[in-house]
């Protein structure tokens, strides 16, 4: 297994589906995006359950997924 070290800033600030910026105070945890509709968890991360910051740390790390 590898480690890749991720700079968490703004993770929960940027929107994992279309990258726009999404400012919002720490006590609102859900993330709804008005420029692309996407309404997601704030952080959640679970095996099938990714939040917002867990998509972008992963997206930072090994980038987004592509189809």
């Amino acid at each position: 297994m590898k480690t890749i070290a991720v700079n968490p800033k703004n993770t929960t600030q940027d929107c994992s589906n279309c990258g726009e910026k999404v400012p919002k105070e720490l006590s609102q945890r859900t993330h709804s995006c008005p420029h692309c509709g996407i309404v997601i968890d704030r952080d959640v991360f679970a095996e099938h359950d990714l939040g917002n910051a867990a998509i972008n740390i992963k997206n930072r790390a090994v980038g987004p997924r592509r189809l």
